[in-house]
């Protein structure tokens, strides 16, 4: 663990955080500011104590816990490269993580999932959706937490991608999609330095492949929830317009939830009909009850969202392409009565799709997954 990056009280449990919004004196602005292509990297941690509270704190108590969280976790910005260029052709990993900027992020990273945990670690990248402020950032931490690290055999750490939305749900929602696509650039300039990471670092000093396939056991999966979806969609048209893009499947698991996208998005001319090639499957969880993707429908997308009912047309989509119907699955699961009547965030709060999410995450199949051939698509049961 890099001891530039982490207070001394954090014993047990680091994240990651990649992000676009403001450092103002050392530290995360959680402001409604214009979101940039430049980034940072934090890190997120906390000790056995607050451990141990988190698992003992149910689901529906943990945004009322807003302020325990905020004291508790310590959020740390990472000290920023050589404004020269970052090398990362370098001998070993301690004089990679010495740098800063994004090669102690890589060189903590390769560590961590190399040298800690001999290519067996998995890893979770989450992108937010729209309306994410302060309290949003530490409460959904928890929570990723508490349903996919603490679940054993399921994520052993996680990195968020923290960009600059507004707390509102309506007001703001075109603001969000402007920001959105910046931060899918953003992303892109972080993915083509990890394509260098790769070549300067990994390649070099690994010529017999020994590391590069132990690294193979380990997994990434990435995950975006909502607007999130936009992101990606704009990080598929960074790295195509830049030239970055390589076929290869870095993802074990893509997990598209409540997308707030357009509903042919996967289709061939989309920008995310290249994604499979990214991810071994791509899981789209899709709810006809998410009134919030209603929201984004009437006041500027007039198109269906691929988070109602799935692809327009599934026969024109890449065939490692999977539809979960959760719609069954999501009511008056929080105790809040605006998330009950919304249903969207239930890849936090709805313990039959978590439970679904955790089974992805370990490579297992749902048995409770049952197949509707007439939609294409698998429909999750109600909970209870």
């Amino acid at each position: 663990m890099c001891a530039i990056c982490l207070p001394k009280f954090i014993e047990i449990m680091q994240h990651y955080i990649i992000t676009n919004r403001k450092i103002n004196d050392g530290k995360i602005d959680f402001n409604k500011n214009i979101a940039g292509v430049e980034f940072r990297v934090a890190s997120a941690g906390w000790g056995a104590d607050l451990e141990e509270e988190i698992k003992t704190t149910a689901l529906a108590e943990v945004d009322g816990k807003f302020e325990r969280w905020k004291s508790k976790i310590g959020v740390s910005v990472m000290p920023e490269g050589n404004n020269a260029g970052t090398d990362y052709a370098l001998d070993t990993v301690e004089e990679l993580v010495g740098q800063g900027g994004s090669a102690t992020f890589f060189g903590e990273l390769y560590k961590f999932m190399y040298d800690e945990g001999r290519g067996k670690k998995k890893i979770l990248v989450f992108v937010h959706g729209f309306a994410n402020g302060e309290k949003d950032f530490y409460c959904n931490l928890v929570k990723l937490h508490k349903n996919f690290v603490q679940e054993k055999g399921t994520i052993d750490r996680i990195i968020m991608v923290l960009w600059p939305t507004n707390g509102s749900l309506v007001l703001q929602y075109w603001d969000d999609q402007n920001d959105a696509e910046l931060t899918g650039a953003m992303l892109g300039r972080v993915f083509q330095k990890l394509l260098k990471f790769i070549d300067d670092f990994i390649r070099p000093a690994d010529p017999d492949e020994t590391k590069r396939k132990q690294l193979c056991n380990s997994k990434l999966y990435l995950m975006c929830h909502s607007m999130g979806n936009q992101v990606l969609y704009w990080f598929m048209n960074e790295i195509e317009k830049k030239e970055a893009f390589r076929a290869m499947p870095i993802f074990s698991d893509i997990l598209l939830v409540a997308a707030d996208v357009r509903a042919d998005a996967l289709e061939k001319g989309e920008r995310l009909y290249e994604l499979p090639q990214l991810g071994n499957r791509i899981q789209v969880y899709c709810n006809r009850n998410d009134h919030a993707l209603d929201i984004s429908k009437v006041t500027k997308n007039l198109k269906l969202r691929l988070g109602k009912r799935g692809p327009v047309n599934m026969a024109s989509v890449p065939q490692n392409v999977i539809v979960v119907d959760v719609t069954k699955s999501v009511n008056n699961q929080t105790g809040s009565r605006i998330d009950d009547m919304i249903n969207h965030w239930y890849h936090l709060d709805a313990e039959v799709v978590i439970k679904d999410i955790q089974l992805v995450l370990k490579g297992m199949n749902n048995p409770k997954r049952k197949y509707d051939p007439q939609e294409q698509k698998y429909v999750l049961p109600e909970r209870g």
